[in-house]
């Protein structure tokens, strides 16, 4: 059994570990099989992240000149597809997939939909085109607004490659819901990565930092590359004030333990893609000992290791939320849009959200709550709603328990989606021999 995996995300710890996740619970069904996982055009450090030693895996990452690109990508934009079997790197990569028995873009984000990926969309068209099984497993859609030509190609290219795949799997219930409507057959599932739970040894250098006593990890998010899809905020001093006076609050009430911040993005080229520029600049604000950044050099497993090890996690990133469910360890989920509300309602832990979305806000008219404690010109003060925000998190911390039953339904709902596409890649296997 030949896999080819596309449209793997990069550059976020969370996407590594549902790649990694997908790849073991394919090597142990399929023991016999080969997994091909294609880049093009990639910062190849940002390919080593991703990889799992084990000789049934190939990374191919082909170089790919920009001209070359923006070729393909507008020829599906204007529906001459045709014109790519002159193009080198569309030829290479159909070849490709014609290899393979089962093409599996792999999980990740809401490319189909809000962020209108074309590149995303050309692998799952070529894909398609070339007549293999396949599969679109766990991820987001939508939603798809037709608010003018380009996007309304490309909510019909994505109906197609959709209603085309053998196999589509969506891992939150707004998905769920567009699919529905789009008439695409689906099954509902939760993010990949609770397919597998690492137990690894941390680094001496990380337990060091860590130290012996008790620690909270907080992961808060820059948020500024986001305001365009969903909503936040425009100010980057307004996030920076709201998490530096969040971890001073926190260490306030907790006085007997740590904080570690556990940086996400990886391999990032500016501010905006690195958390770990980001949180040293809290950091600093805060000017306590007992906060701690981590490298953001750790793999997923290590990430999950820290956070099996901690008090709980305060996260404002989907992934930090997804690791603490799958070790068992209480939360407090930071919610500034809605892809992780889903998640939570199918596991029965809303109560465990805080929204944060108006915290983040710049003043502009509201009245401040308080001074700002952060040394940094213009920084202003905290808004009454972030007042309110920081309130309400440190509630939710008081009442933390672990439950390991949401854990299990998180894992149950998972790994019944994994089986039922189990059973098809072996079905589809038997008719080709028969």
């Amino acid at each position: 059994m030949r896999f080819l995996l596309i449209n793997q995300p990069m550059f976020n710890r969370g996407d590594e570990s549902a790649h990694k996740a997908l790849v073991y619970a394919l090597l142990q069904h399929f023991p016999d099989c080969s997994i091909e996982v294609l880049f093009t055009g990639r910062p190849q450090d940002a390919v080593e992240e991703c990889r799992v030693d084990d000789p049934r895996m190939v990374y191919t990452n082909l170089p790919v000149d920009e001209r070359y690109l923006n070729s393909y990508l507008r020829r599906l934009e204007r529906n001459t597809r045709f014109l790519w079997y002159f193009n080198p790197i569309a030829r290479d990569i159909a070849r490709r997939c014609r290899k393979a028995d089962w093409i599996i873009s792999s999980p990740g984000d809401n490319s189909l939909g809000a962020r209108y990926d074309w590149d995303h969309l050309f692998f799952a068209t070529i894909a398609e085109y070339a007549g293999r099984h396949l599969a679109y497993y766990g991820r987001s859609i939508g939603p798809f607004p037709d608010d003018s030509p380009m996007h309304r190609r490309f909510n019909v290219l994505s109906r197609r490659v959709l209603k085309k795949s053998d196999f589509v799997s969506l891992r939150d219930p707004e998905s769920c819901r567009i699919a529905g409507a789009m008439g695409v057959q689906y099954f509902p599932t939760l993010d990949t990565s609770f397919l597998y739970t690492p137990m690894v040894q941390l680094p001496a250098e990380v337990s060091d930092a860590l130290g012996e006593g008790e620690y909270i990890v907080l992961v808060p998010n820059y948020l500024i590359s986001n305001s365009k899809d969903f909503g936040g905020p425009s100010s980057p001093t307004q996030v920076k004030l709201f998490f530096a006076e969040l971890s001073r609050r926190i260490l306030e009430q907790f006085p007997e333990c740590r904080i570690a911040m556990l940086p996400q993005l990886f391999c990032g080229r500016d501010y905006a893609s690195t958390d770990y520029a980001f949180f040293k600049d809290i950091a600093e604000d805060v000017a306590d000992d007992r906060l701690v950044v981590l490298p953001d050099t750790l793999p997923s497993e290590c990430h999950q290791a820290i956070i099996a090890g901690s008090r709980c996690v305060v996260g404002a990133r989907y992934h930090s939320i997804v690791f603490a469910i799958n070790n068992n360890v209480p939360f407090v989920t930071l919610n500034y849009e809605g892809r992780i509300l889903g998640m939570l309602e199918a596991i029965g832990k809303q109560d465990r959200v805080v929204d944060i979305t108006l915290a983040l806000e710049p003043p502009r008219g509201r009245r401040p709550a308080a001074e700002s404690r952060v040394g940094e010109p213009g920084a202003g003060a905290l808004t009454f709603e972030a007042e309110v925000a920081i309130a309400r998190i440190l509630d939710r911390m008081q009442r933390l328990a672990p439950d390991e039953e949401a854990r299990r339904k998180a894992k149950n709902a998972t790994t019944e989606c994994f089986e039922r596409f189990v059973s098809l890649v072996k079905e589809s296997s038997r008719s080709r021999r028969a």
